[in-house]
C-alpha cells in the first residue's frame, strides 16, 4: 500500500497546462479525433460582439479599450485583426502590469517576439496563433479600441483545472516547442514516408456501368485503425467538372459521414487550386515531390480518421465523362475509447441565390457530442464588389445568442479591406479568387487547431449573406466535424443538379458612346496638381474605373484631349464622380467656359458615390476636343476643404 501512495499523488495533480502543453497539441492531429480532455469551451470576443470593447481609463492616464474580460482558467489560442492598431496587453490573473505589451500589427504581423507562421500577415490580415495560457483571469486592451476590428478566439476550462499562466520569459524557455511547430507547420508532411502499416492502391474510370466503386480491400480497412493520410490524383478531360462530379463517400463502422464532392473535399473548389495547409495541400503537379508523369496534381488529406471496426471508402462518378482516379489511403493502429470519435465532411450547395434582403444561411446545423474543425467556402460572384461582409456566427448547445460572433467572412478565413490576393497559410488560405476586384470564383478556407469548437449536443454554424450589392450568387460550403457515433447533421443528399461548375465571364459595364476619361491624354495641369486611374469596386463605373484627380487649392485643373470620332456639331455630356472629399468644379470645352459650377462634393457619407450624367451643352467639334476641369471651390461641410475630383467618362452625343 505504501509503494502505491506515490503513484496515487500523481494520478490525482496532472501536469499543468501550459505553453509547451498547448504548442504540443496545436501539432497533434490526433488530439482533434477525440473528445478534448480536460475538456474546454471556446468562445470568441470580437469588435461585432455587443459584450466587446467597452472603454476602461487605465493607469499613467492611458485610456485603454477592454477587448476581453474574462475569468479562468483558460487560454486565448487565436488573435486576429483587419486594422491593428496601437499597443496590445495582456493582463493575467489581475496583475497591474502586461505579461505582453507589443504594437499590434507587430505581434500579429510576425515582426515582433512571434515568428512566421505563428504571427503573420496574410493579404491584410494579421493573425496571431500563440497559445497564452492564464490561471484564474484574462483582461486584453487596446489604446485605439475605435479604430480595430478584431477576433479573440479563447477557451475556458472547468473550475479547479491546473493552467499555468503565460509569464515573461516563456518564449525563451519555450523555444524548441516554437522551432517544432514552425517546421512541422511548414512542413506538414513530415514523417508520412513511414507512417501506416496497411496502405493500397485504387483505380478508378466511368467505364464502369453503375458509376459507383468501392476502393477498399476489406482486410486492410479492418479496425481499430484511423486513417492518417488519404490522396488522390485525378485525370479527365475537363478536370475542374470532374472535381465536382466525382462525388467521395466514406462510412466508418457503417455510419456514412462523408458525402462531398471529390474537389470540395480537399477545401478549394471549383477546379484543381493548389495551395499548402497543415490538415490539406494540393500540389501543383509534376514538379512537386508527389506527383509523377502525366498528371495535374495531387490531393492530400492529413485529417486523422479513427474507427472501431472498419471504413468504406467509395467514389460515385457522376456524367458521362471519364474520370480516372489514383489513391493512397495510411492508416495506423487506433484505441478505440469512448472519447474516439468519427470525421465528418459535409457539402451544401446554394443554388442561384439572391443577395437581397440580407440573411442568414446556415452551413452546418448538426446533433451529436464532438467538435467543430474547420471549413471551406467558395462563391461564384457576378460583380467585382466584395460578397463577405457578413460575420460567421455559432451557436453551441442550443444558445440564443452566439459564443462566436465574426466580424466577416474575411477576416474569419485570415483576410481583411476586400483584397482579392491568394494566400495559404496552416490554418488559413485564398485559393481562388478570379478577379477583376472578387469577381468570379472564390474559395476561402479556415481549419482550426487549439480553436476548434467543441459541443455536446448541438452546433449550428451561420454565415451571414451580405453582400455589397443587389445581385445573384452561388454559394457552395464544405464543412469538417468529429462527433461520437450516431451524431446527426443537415447536409442535403448530393443531387446532379447541384454539382454543376458556375462559369462567369468579366464583362465590364459600359457607358454606350463613353470615351473613357482614364485612357484621355493629359496635356495640360496647375504646378503639384496628381492623377491616377483609380479601380473602383462597383459597377457603375464605366469600365470599372475612373480618372482620380487630386489638385492641391482653389484653381488647379488638368486638361484632357478627348478624340471627337466624328467631327460636328455635339452635345458634350460627362459622368464626373461624386465623393465625400471632392471640391466643386467648372468644365472648359475648348477655351469656353461650359455648364454651371457643378459640386462634386457627395453629402450621403464618405466613399465614392456613382457618377451621373452632367450636360455641358452643344458644341462645334473639330477632330480632338479639349476638355478643361478646374476647382474653384469646396462644399461648406468640407472639413478640412478638398480640391479632388474624378472623372469616369465623356459622351459626345
Amino acid at each position: 500500500m505504501i509503494a502505491l501512495l506515490p503513484f496515487l499523488a500523481l494520478q490525482s495533480h496532472p501536469a499543468p497546462i501550459n505553453l509547451d502543453s498547448l504548442l504540443a497539441e496545436l501539432v497533434d492531429r490526433s488530439a482533434l479525433a477525440r473528445l478534448p480532455s480536460p475538456p474546454y469551451v471556446c468562445r470568441q470576443a470580437s469588435s461585432h460582439d455587443r459584450a466587446s470593447a467597452s472603454p476602461e481609463k487605465e493607469r499613467e492616464g492611458r485610456t485603454e479599450g477592454v477587448m476581453l474580460d474574462t475569468d479562468g482558467p483558460g487560454a486565448i489560442v487565436r488573435v486576429g485583426s483587419a486594422h491593428p492598431a496601437g499597443t496590445l496587453r495582456f493582463y493575467l490573473d489581475g496583475a497591474a502590469t502586461p505579461v505582453i505589451a507589443e504594437e499590434m500589427a507587430r505581434l500579429l504581423g510576425g515582426q515582433g517576439p512571434v515568428a512566421s507562421p505563428l504571427s503573420a500577415e496574410t493579404s491584410k490580415g494579421w493573425n496571431l496563433y500563440l497559445p497564452i495560457p492564464y490561471t484564474r483571469h484574462c483582461k486584453v486592451t487596446c489604446d485605439h479600441p475605435k479604430d480595430v476590428d478584431y477576433q479573440i478566439d479563447y477557451r475556458t476550462y472547468p473550475a479547479g483545472t491546473a493552467v499555468a499562466s503565460f509569464a515573461p520569459g516563456d518564449l525563451g524557455r519555450s523555444a524548441p516547442a516554437l522551432v517544432r511547430v514552425i517546421k512541422l507547420w511548414e512542413h506538414p508532411g513530415e514523417g508520412e514516408d513511414g507512417a501506416g502499416t496497411a496502405t493500397f492502391d485504387f483505380t478508378l474510370s466511368r467505364e464502369n456501368t453503375d458509376g459507383t466503386l468501392s476502393c477498399v480491400d476489406p482486410k486492410a480497412a479492418a479496425g481499430p485503425r484511423a486513417i492518417t493520410g488519404l490522396s488522390f490524383r485525378v485525370e479527365a478531360t475537363d478536370l475542374p467538372l470532374a472535381l465536382r462530379r466525382a462525388v467521395l463517400r466514406m462510412s466508418f463502422d457503417g455510419e456514412e459521414t462523408i458525402a462531398c464532392p471529390l474537389g470540395d473535399f480537399f477545401a478549394s473548389s471549383p477546379g484543381l487550386n493548389p495551395y499548402r495547409s497543415w490538415p490539406i495541400t494540393i500540389a501543383k503537379g509534376a514538379d512537386e515531390p508527389t506527383g509523377r508523369p502525366g498528371t495535374q496534381g495531387d490531393l492530400v488529406c492529413r485529417w486523422v480518421m479513427p474507427y472501431r471496426e472498419r471504413f468504406d471508402l467509395r467514389v460515385d462518378v457522376r456524367g458521362s465523362s471519364d474520370v480516372h482516379v489514383a489513391g493512397l489511403v495510411l492508416t495506423e493502429p487506433w484505441s478505440w475509447d469512448d472519447r474516439s470519435l468519427h470525421f465528418h465532411g459535409r457539402w451544401k450547395a446554394s443554388g442561384v441565390v439572391r443577395t437581397r434582403p440580407v440573411r442568414d444561411w446556415t452551413q452546418l446545423a448538426v446533433e451529436g457530442h464532438g467538435v467543430f474543425v474547420g471549413d471551406m467556402l467558395s462563391i461564384a460572384n457576378p460583380v467585382k464588389a466584395w460578397w463577405g461582409e457578413g460575420g460567421e456566427t455559432f451557436y453551441v448547445d442550443g444558445e440564443t445568442f452566439p459564443s462566436h460572433f465574426g466580424t466577416g467572412t474575411e477576416h474569419d478565413s485570415g483576410s481583411a479591406q476586400s483584397s482579392p490576393e491568394l494566400f495559404q497559410a496552416p490554418l488559413h488560405a485564398r485559393t481562388r479568387c478570379d478577379g477583376p476586384g472578387m469577381f468570379g470564383s472564390t474559395s476561402v478556407t479556415r481549419f482550426r487547431g487549439l480553436d476548434a469548437i467543441p459541443f455536446e449536443k448541438s452546433l449550428r454554424f451561420d454565415v451571414q449573406l451580405r453582400h455589397r450589392r443587389d445581385c445573384q450568387v452561388e454559394m457552395a460550403a464544405t464543412t469538417f466535424y468529429y462527433a461520437r457515433p450516431g451524431a446527426k447533421d443537415d447536409a442535403p443528399p448530393i443531387r446532379d443538379g447541384d454539382l454543376a461548375v458556375p462559369h462567369l465571364e468579366w464583362k465590364p459595364f459600359r457607358i454606350e458612346g463613353a470615351v473613357e476619361a482614364e485612357d484621355l491624354k493629359v496635356f495640360a495641369s496647375s504646378p503639384g496638381t496628381q492623377w491616377v486611374v483609380q479601380e473602383l469596386d462597383d459597377e457603375a463605373w464605366s469600365g470599372g474605373r475612373h480618372l482620380w484627380v487630386r489638385a492641391r487649392a482653389k484653381g488647379g485643373f488638368v486638361e484632357l484631349s478627348v478624340p471627337v470620332e466624328k467631327p460636328g456639331r455635339r452635345e458634350v455630356i460627362v459622368y464626373p464622380t461624386r465623393s465625400s472629399d471632392y471640391g466643386t468644379v467648372q468644365f472648359h470645352v475648348d477655351g469656353v467656359h461650359a455648364g454651371l459650377p457643378l459640386v462634386t462634393f457627395d453629402t450621403e457619407g464618405p466613399g465614392a458615390g456613382a457618377p451621373r450624367p452632367y450636360s455641358l451643352g452643344t458644341f462645334d467639334l473639330a477632330k480632338e476636343m479639349r476638355l478643361r476641369i478646374e476647382v474653384v471651390g469646396t462644399h461648406e461641410r468640407s472639413d478640412p476643404p478638398h480640391f479632388e475630383f474624378g472623372l469616369d467618362c465623356v459622351v459626345l452625343r
